[in-house]
């Protein structure tokens, strides 16, 4: 493949759902990944079409992909939840052979049932953003509308996050 040199462009579309990537970007042969589909207005393009090419924001800028609802912790805060550091480790998971189970903490069992239908890893903060099909255990906290953060160890964060301004949610297996 022939290197072109650097193209500029500007994001001019975020997807509003997860696709399942093309089996040719994955990582790992038989672990599929997902993301949003992006659209990038070139300012000149030199490009075949399905092309692989990698991208990265431009010196100074910081991408902001849009969310459908802010995020914010029980704290109020629009971030993962206090004490949970991005992970230092440049270890690929998706690189290993076997996938690995998730870890619950325990402080967060006794807040909420688990389980998992639906993820997006978020670069920037080095965690992925999971949502559950049930949240909360009965009574005021019977499907709170809670999003939980996991490391790249595989261990999700003792905190939910709450997502603002929805009162409940249930079922969010059919979330794409």
């Amino acid at each position: 493949m022939a290197h072109l040199g650097s193209l500029t462009g500007v994001v001019s579309n975020v997807g509003s759902t997860i696709v399942q990537l093309p089996a040719r970007l994955w990582r790992h042969p038989r672990i599929p990944e997902y993301g949003r589909a992006i659209h990038v207005l070139l300012d000149e393009n030199r490009l075949l079409p399905g092309e692989v090419v990698s991208a990265e924001p431009r010196p100074g800028t910081r991408p902001t992909p849009p969310v459908p609802a802010p995020l914010a912790n029980t704290a109020g805060q629009v971030e993962p939840p206090q004490g949970s550091e991005p992970p230092k480790s440049t270890t690929d998971p998706a690189a290993s052979e076997t996938p690995q189970p998730v870890q619950v903490p325990d402080d967060l069992r006794t807040k909420t049932r688990m389980e998992i239908s639906g993820a997006v890893y978020l670069p920037d903060l080095g965690e992925t953003l999971v949502i559950s099909d049930d949240t909360g255990i009965g009574g005021p906290h019977e499907d709170v509308p809670w999003v939980f953060w996991l490391d790249e160890k595989g261990i999700l964060s003792s905190e939910p996050s709450a997502v603002a301004g929805i009162q409940a949610v249930s079922d969010l297996e059919a979330v794409a």
